[in-house]
């Protein structure tokens, strides 16, 4: 049994490791993937290049927080029960600008750790899942491209791109991307990783995801003696339950005064969940007009969708070579339990009807659903089907993402002209009142703390 489970961890997490050779070639594919996917992210959302602003905590939390009390006492707090430690570095970074330039610090920073998380895939410590690099190429552009649906309130979709407000769910694709990567045989870059990892656990909610794997990569790390990997995995495990710790629940269900709890209707639950898987598979293979119908058609319909698209990846599976099950049930397992986490995490939400769920708690489940389709497409034998299906692949996701693929550009709110005049106030220490707007429009940078950072900067 223990000899079975090795092998499903092999198959997983990769037995040796494969950037022996050919490293400084490997980075210049890293790199020229990751610009690749800055490109689309920023063509999605061109405005964040070109006229780029704060989007929601950005400004009344980021912005106010590091300018008011500095960096160190604005990272000790939690917000929505979270640390959100990376966004807080970005905000670090983004006070070191003017402040005219701090929102184009904030995107420029945003957009790049997104493109250099998400090409991480295309290096070839993930062949062990994928080995074509062309396909796992092909799921950076995916990951970088999933639609964005408008959910609830339908204004708040468009801050999903670009912004530190929102990075914590592309982080989390990363982490799960982490969690199944072979790791290289050097020490050194194996703490690197650990230390992007433990990060990574203090910016993204959804990182309990990864615990089960990283359980698993400890238990074979002792079984084969191989103390870099049994200390990624510990790594890995300690600042999860750090997290916990600190957050206590790790910030389920701190937004809004109604406690909820899923022992109050189990069933009811259950039912919402299953509702919501649906939902999700069905948004990733419909374009949004044929998808409106489905979901006016009934949750049957919903589910009808969800299960064709998944009898067909089983079909597919069934023709794969024999290594291949384990990772794409590892990826399976990252899309179900990444929306049972948010399930969870946010119950308030249950009681809406799935479509209302925003974009935000869609990304890191969309991403793990398309790396199981891409596993699937990787393990079919190498022919003319193979070849046929990827493209037919493909060709659907293009058909149903094309229309979501740009995202509405924010409301102009003039943020060098409010610059301009917060860098007055604070230089002749005035006590008039300002409210700089930000968008969502109902998320302004208050004149109250305008006048404390005054007080502040004037000392």
């Amino acid at each position: 049994m223990q000899s079975r489970l090795l092998a499903v961890a092999d198959a997983i997490f990769g037995d040796h490791d494969p950037v022996a050779d050919g490293a400084r070639r490997w980075l210049v594919w890293y790199l020229c993937v990751a610009a690749l996917l800055a490109a689309i992210v920023a063509a999605r959302r061109l405005d964040a290049v070109t006229n780029p602003q704060f989007w929601g905590e950005d400004g009344f939390l980021f912005f106010r927080d590091v300018l008011t009390l500095g960096f160190p006492r604005a990272a000790e707090g939690l917000y929505m029960g979270f640390p959100q430690l990376g966004q807080w570095l970005v905000a670090f970074a983004g006070g070191l600008a003017p402040f005219s330039a701090a929102p184009r610090v904030y995107t420029t920073a945003a957009i790049a750790i997104t493109a250099l998380g998400l090409a991480s895939f295309a290096l070839p410590g993930f062949r062990h899942l994928v080995r074509s690099d062309a396909l796992r190429v092909l799921w950076c552009v995916a990951a970088a491209s999933l639609p964005l649906e408008v959910g609830a309130p339908p204004v708040q979709f468009g801050g999903v791109l670009s912004n530190p407000a929102n990075l914590g769910w592309w982080v989390g694709i990363w982490l799960a991307l982490l969690s199944l990567v072979r790791l290289p045989s050097r020490s050194g870059q194996v703490a690197l990783l650990s230390l992007g990892g433990a990060l990574a656990v203090f910016t993204t909610p959804l990182a309990p995801v990864g615990a089960p794997l990283w359980l698993l990569r400890a238990w074979r790390g002792a079984r084969r003696r191989n103390r870099p990997e049994l200390a990624f995995a510990l790594t890995l495990l300690a600042a999860l339950a750090l997290c916990t710790l600190i957050t206590g629940n790790l910030g389920a269900n701190a937004a809004g005064s109604i406690h909820l709890s899923v022992l109050d209707s189990p069933r009811f639950y259950l039912e919402r969940y299953g509702a919501l898987v649906a939902d999700r598979v069905a948004a990733l293979a419909l374009p949004p007009g044929t998808l409106a119908a489905v979901r006016a058609a009934g949750n049957r319909a919903v589910a009808a969708t969800a299960i064709a698209v998944l009898a067909a990846l089983v079909a597919f599976s069934l023709r794969v070579r024999r290594t291949t099950p384990p990772g794409l049930l590892a990826a399976l397992y990252l899309f179900f339990a990444s929306v049972l986490l948010t399930s969870l995490g946010r119950l308030a939400w249950a009681v809406l009807p799935p479509s209302s769920l925003p974009a935000r708690y869609t990304i890191v489940p969309g991403a793990a659903l398309v790396l199981a389709i891409a596993i699937a497409l990787d393990g079919l034998p190498r022919g003319v089907f193979r070849t046929g299906a990827i493209l037919g692949v493909a060709a659907l996701l293009v058909w149903s993402w094309s229309p979501r693929f740009v995202t509405r550009p924010f409301g102009d709110q003039h943020w060098p002209r409010y610059a301009a005049l917060l860098e007055q106030k604070l230089r002749a220490g005035s006590t008039a009142p300002l409210t700089i707007p930000v968008n969502p429009p109902w998320t302004p940078i208050s004149s109250t703390i305008v006048r404390s950072s005054q007080r502040l900067r004037c000392r």
